[in-house]
Parts: C-alpha cells; sequence; structure tokens
C-alpha cells in the first residue's frame, strides 16, 4: 500500500513539473506577442509624427487618411499634400 501511495506521489510530481515547465514556456510566448505589439504601436505613432504638412508643418492626425498615392488633405490649413515627396 505505501508503494503505491509513493509511485501515485511521482507521478503527481512528475505532472505537476511538467506542467509548471510548460506554463512557463507559454507565459514566455505570451510576453513575445505582446511585445511585439507594443513595437508596432511605437512604429505607428514613428510614422504618424513623421508624416506633416509641407505648408503650415501640422502633424497629420490619422494616418488612414493618406491616398494610395500619397495625398492626403490637411485638416488645419484644407491644403492637400504628398507624403512621399
Amino acid at each position: 500500500m505505501e508503494l503505491i501511495f509513493m509511485l501515485f506521489a511521482g507521478v503527481m510530481l512528475f505532472m505537476f513539473i511538467q506542467n509548471m515547465r510548460q506554463g512557463s514556456m507559454l507565459f514566455g510566448s505570451v510576453q513575445k506577442i505582446i511585445d511585439l505589439s507594443l513595437k508596432k504601436q511605437e512604429a505607428e505613432l514613428k510614422k504618424k509624427q513623421d508624416y506633416s504638412c509641407n505648408h503650415c508643418h501640422a502633424n497629420l492626425e490619422n494616418p488612414s487618411d493618406i491616398s494610395p498615392s500619397g495625398d492626403v488633405k490637411c485638416h488645419q490649413c484644407d491644403q492637400w499634400y504628398n507624403v512621399y515627396q
């Protein structure tokens, strides 16, 4: 009876250790995803700050306002400019 208990306790300990290892690997993966997301957000902010009007130098409010050719209308002075030039 004591041998069965020891065997059972050993198996449970082994399973616990395996689960802890997998949990730490999972946490590492989640942390990598969060880090990548933060880097992407920082890059988007930098892009947003880089685009400014050629006429009044106001920053672009919304990068989605840029047309595929790069044209955008300034929200402050209502002049058109191209972000690629």
